[in-house]
């Protein structure tokens, strides 16, 4: 008997972890979400703060206002060079339903989620 249950705790803690891991995978991955939320939106905003967040990863941040609300841009898997080209007091332009910023009415960046879909 306790050979037999030497064998059935692994076993039955295998069977979790991978009903885990499987369920977590069904759903969108947080990229994908991302870049869902982001095609939604429509704004003309200017650029208040540009920062790598020491709180949150060290990850790149931009803070842009419209109509004098302040929103949080985080771009961690964006690979376009946008937030390279991007300055304080740039106007940024971002049409809904696309993945692309305009900055400044000239040069227009696609921005990257590391989303496959």
């Amino acid at each position: 008997m306790k050979k037999n249950l030497a064998y059935i705790f692994p076993g039955l803690f295998a069977v979790a972890f991978v009903s885990l891991v499987l369920v977590g995978n069904l759903g969108p991955s947080a990229a994908c979400s991302e870049k869902k939320d982001f095609e939604g939106f429509n704004y003309t905003g200017i650029v208040n703060e540009k920062f790598n967040d020491k709180t949150n990863h060290n990850v790149r941040t931009l803070v842009f206002s419209v109509n004098q609300k302040l929103f949080n841009m985080i771009l961690v898997d964006d690979t376009s060079g946008y937030y390279e080209y991007v300055k304080v007091g740039d106007t940024i332009i971002k049409l809904k339903n696309s993945d692309y910023i305009k900055v400044n009415h000239m040069k227009k960046f696609k921005i990257y989620f590391n989303c496959n879909k």
